[in-house]
This record gives structure tokens, C-alpha cells and sequence, in this order.
């Protein structure tokens, strides 16, 4: 079966990856502008339940807003109070939470470590996070199809989980090393 054929039946791009300031930004001036979360969640390279699960961090949490009322209720504040702040919002609840989430200065960063060939675990700790979490970011960003491409350019240290993820998926070569890239492997 060709890959048009799958389209519907691949995750999205973004499936499983920790969010971007970037697609935040999109879904609320989507939503401002009263665009189908449908069309939101394409853009974004994310799921529509991913994008209606995300509104639960707009909502500040003093509001009790029931999930059924979030789009509406998220969609009206932002248009009738052009003012408020829920860029606040969202990142107290990734605090609160402690769940990931990535800044535009962290994306500026990566496509810049990217560029000048950054040696991963120099951009890990630039970033202040794990070199797998950093592999990830530059999948998200579109710039490598995959966490191996991005352990290929710049590196990955041997032992850490990166390494280890790019090892476990890689056949073994005929050296016996599955790190190991011949020359044939490379076309």
C-alpha cells in the first residue's frame, strides 16, 4: 500500500512529542479566529483529541469549566478580552503539571545547533535537557525524519538513552556492530 493510501492510518507528525510555544500560538489564534480544530490539529501535525486535550491548559485553575465547554468558553475570552494573558495560563499549567514544554528561544536554539552541526550532547546541555528529548525537538522541528538521523549528524554519547534507542532499532552490521554504518548501508 503506498504511503497516500495510509495517510489517515500514520500518527501525526508531532504524535508523542512534547508541545512547542509554537503550536500553542497557532491553536489560540485559530481559535480566535473561529477555525475547525480539525484544520488546528493538521496544521499543528497533531491529533484533534491531542489539540482538544491541550485546551484544558488555557483554562486557568480557579475556572471550572466543564471539558465539553473549553472551545467555547476558550474562544470567547480571547475574543472579548483581547487582553488576557493565557500564554500565562498555559505555562503555569506545564509547571504545575510538570510536564514538558518547549519555548521559542528552545526552538531558535536547536535549529541553530542544527545548522552548525552542534555536537548532541553540547546542544543537550545548551537546552538543559536529555540528548533523546533534544533528537526529538529537531524531529518535531521537521528538520531530521527521525531520532536516528539526528544522533547520525551530531553525535550521540554511548551508554545514555539516545544511543541506546538509535542501537536498539538498528540491524546489526555485518561487523557485528549495530553502530557501525558500512559503506554499503550509507546509500
Amino acid at each position: 500500500m503506498s504511503d497516500e493510501n495510509r495517510g489517515d492510518l500514520r500518527p501525526p507528525r508531532q504524535h508523542g512529542t512534547t508541545w512547542r510555544e509554537s503550536e500553542y500560538r497557532i491553536l489560540a489564534d485559530d481559535l480566535r479566529a473561529g477555525a475547525d480544530l480539525a484544520r488546528t490539529a493538521i496544521t499543528v501535525g497533531r491529533t484533534e483529541s491531542a489539540v482538544r486535550a491541550a485546551l484544558r491548559n488555557f483554562v486557568p485553575p480557579e475556572e471550572r469549566v466543564p471539558t465539553a465547554e473549553r472551545e467555547r468558553w476558550i474562544r470567547t475570552r480571547l475574543v472579548a478580552e483581547p487582553e488576557w494573558d493565557w500564554w500565562a495560563v498555559v505555562i503555569d499549567h506545564h509547571r504545575r503539571s510538570r510536564s514538558g514544554l518547549w519555548f521559542t528561544r528552545h526552538e531558535h536554539c536547536a535549529r541553530i545547533g542544527w545548522r552548525r552541526r552542534t555536537p548532541m550532547p553540547a546542544l543537550a546541555q545548551e537546552l538543559a535537557t536529555s540528548e533523546l528529548s533534544v533528537a526529538e525537538l529537531l524531529r518535531a522541528l521537521g528538520l531530521v525524519e527521525s531520532i536516528e538521523e539526528a544522533a547520525d549528524r551530531l553525535g550521540a554519547t554511548p551508554g545514555l538513552a539516545l544511543a541506546k534507542r538509535v542501537t536498539a532499532r538498528r540491524p546489526a552490521s555485518p561487523s557485528g556492530d549495530p553502530t557501525r554504518i558500512t559503506s554499503h548501508e550509507r546509500t
